[in-house]
């Protein structure tokens, strides 16, 4: 009797030090993971700030281009000096796709038009993405610029696009755009061949896959 009692104590004692052992694992596999995730935030920091700079960089041209709109929004302005404006707002700016203007949503100034025609008269409130219709209907409400991305861009590469309404005597005109691609950013950036310890991807606001390095 005394051997079978001591055998319990035993086997309750060894049952208390696997429960013991068990937590203290998780709680370490638990620090490890947010040591690791700490590590692997502060390294990405820096990269994910110079992606939003880039992105901002890029959305100063659209801004600008509704600054040059508003001095005198009439067509015959606008036919007359669209294409040289937009031309020196343009310059070479790494995975700028195109500038449009669009009076009452519908695209009537594209630039460059080549490679883009099939945008060119394109009612944007019938856009066929969407997500591009609801944000510019959140942007006219708020009169604030709105971001869609990822999307696909006429060339086939994955890009964004941001807008921007413009308004005359405190009434809608119009809208303008902006599209880029999303590689020269991310290379500008640094994260397209400048981290080699980690796969790295970038989602969306919406869980979509905006870049993925290749497995």
């Amino acid at each position: 009797m005394p051997y079978k009692k001591a055998a319990v104590i035993a086997l309750i004692a060894l049952i208390l030090l696997l429960a013991a052992w068990w937590q203290t694992g998780v709680w370490y596999r638990g620090r490890l993971v947010a040591e690791t995730r700490a590590e692997v935030y502060k390294e990405l920091t820096p990269y994910g700030d110079a992606f939003k700079s880039a992105i901002h960089r890029r959305i100063a041209l659209l801004k600008g281009l509704a600054a040059f709109v508003k001095i005198n929004p009439s067509r015959s302005y606008l036919n007359e000096r669209f294409r040289d404006f937009v031309y020196q707002l343009y310059g070479g700016t790494p995975g700028l796709r195109y500038l449009t203007v669009a009076p009452a949503g519908v695209n009537a100034y594209v630039y460059p038009l080549k490679g883009n025609k099939e945008i060119l008269g394109r009612d944007l409130m019938a856009h066929p993405d969407p997500r591009v219709r609801e944000n510019l209907q959140q942007a006219i409400r708020t009169g604030g610029i709105v971001v869609t991305c990822p999307i696909e861009l006429p060339d086939g590469e994955t890009g964004l696009i941001a807008s921007q309404p413009v308004t005359v005597d405190d009434g809608f005109w119009g809208i303008v755009t902006l599209a880029v691609n999303i590689r020269p950013l991310l290379a500008e950036a640094g994260i397209i061949g400048g981290i080699h310890e980690l796969e790295v991807a970038v989602i969306g606001e919406q869980k979509q896959v905006v870049y993925a390095e290749d497995a």
